[in-house]
Order: C-alpha cells, then structure tokens, then sequence
C-alpha cells in the first residue's frame, strides 16, 4: 500500500483493511503515536523524521530500506523483527525489547 500523504495510524489501517498488510513509502514528520498495532507488517522504503513512538509493537514487523532520524521510542516492542538496509541515524530507545530480531545491512549511527 502506497503511504505517500497518509498519516501514520492512517496508513497502518489502511494496510490491515485491504489485507497487503504492507505500507510502501512515504515520509512521516513530527508525529507522536502512542499503542499503535505495527504487528507483522512490512514497512518498505518509509521515512521517519524526529518521531516519537510511544508503547507501539512492532513485534514480528519487517523493515526492508526505511530510515529512522532522530526518533524517539519509549517501551516499544520489537521482539522478531526483521531489519535490512534501514537506517536509524540519532534515535533514542527507552525500555524498548528487542528480543529474536535479525539486523541484516543496517547503519544505526549518534549522528
């Protein structure tokens, strides 16, 4: 499912309505989002720019070349997630878990 303009919690709907479970693209600035259900989704070539997640599970999601900058996330879930090709540049975690997830050719980079 294509993001582009969507907002976030928006774009995650959507992706469960029409059962791709997928979202595509698209650039995210300055959302909070608190509890949102990123469950076994794929996330595909999406930006993040100085967000902030709050208690959302990302168990089991998968990114393929999304890129996080500056993000916070605060007790977020990422038990079996898969990473590969994304990028976090100058992110916090605060009592995130991240237990069985698999980094294949990430950057996670201060700056």
């Amino acid at each position: 499912m294509e993001a582009e303009e969507l907002e976030f919690p928006a774009a995650v709907r959507r992706a469960r309505e029409y059962d791709d479970d997928y979202i595509m693209g698209g650039c995210y600035r300055d959302g909070t989002w608190t509890s949102v259900d990123l469950t076994e989704l794929e996330l595909k070539e999406t930006r993040f720019v100085h967000c902030r997640f709050e208690r959302c599970s990302w168990r089991r999601t998968s990114f393929y070349g999304c890129t996080f900058e500056r993000c916070e996330f605060v007790e977020c879930h990422f038990g079996e997630s898969y990473w590969r090709d994304t990028e976090l540049v100058g992110c916090k975690g605060d009592g995130c878990t991240f237990r069985g997830t698999r980094v294949k050719s990430c950057r996670w980079s201060g700056d």
